[in-house]
């Protein structure tokens, strides 16, 4: 048998499930962030980003071109 304090109600304990929540949403928000921090650092988007860049210059060039100047 599990001895409980007066005023602590198990699981039931909305104070606990509150700062189990708040952890919850801690470590989800850590996680978020490690992987918008990983993710726009890898080597695939730099590759993407630098290939973006290409490609607009590219069609700068080419609306220069068909403006005439």
């Amino acid at each position: 048998m599990i001895n409980y304090k007066k005023d602590d109600r198990g699981l039931l304990d909305l104070t606990r499930q509150i700062e189990d929540l708040k952890q919850k949403v801690h470590d989800a928000e850590l996680e978020t962030s490690l992987i918008k921090a990983i993710g726009q650092n890898s080597p695939e988007m730099k590759a993407l980003q630098k290939r973006v860049q290409e490609l607009e210059e590219k069609l700068k060039l080419k609306q220069m071109r068909e403006s005439g100047l």
